[in-house]
This record gives C-alpha cells, sequence and structure tokens, in this order.
C-alpha cells in the first residue's frame, strides 16, 4: 500500500475555507451596495455564450 503524502503548504480548498471567516474585508467595504451590485450582473451568460461559439465558428 502507497503511503499518501501531506502538502506542506495548505490547500487551496482550505484557504477557500478560511475566507468566510475573515470579516475584515466585508466590513471594510463601508457603504458599498450590495443589491444594486447584484442587480447589475456579470454578463457571465453574455461570456459562457461566447466561450462556446468561438471555438464552433458560430456567430
Amino acid at each position: 500500500m502507497e503511503t499518501v503524502r501531506r502538502p506542506a503548504e495548505p490547500t487551496a480548498a482550505n484557504r477557500l475555507r478560511a475566507v468566510p471567516a475573515d470579516r475584515t474585508a466585508v466590513e471594510d467595504m463601508g457603504d458599498f451596495d450590495m443589491e444594486s451590485a447584484a442587480a447589475r450582473g456579470t454578463a457571465s451568460g453574455h461570456l459562457d455564450q461566447l466561450a462556446v461559439d468561438h471555438p464552433l465558428g458560430a456567430g
């Protein structure tokens, strides 16, 4: 049976789990309007469509 080596550094998954615990980034946002930012969106749907269309030569 092969021995599994543990990484010396924390993994990316472990670092991501720690992000919500760090509230300083959120607390420093001041008067940032989360509702307004959510309403604007990110246009990721359009980007996804371009990512599919380009390799297929469509569009």
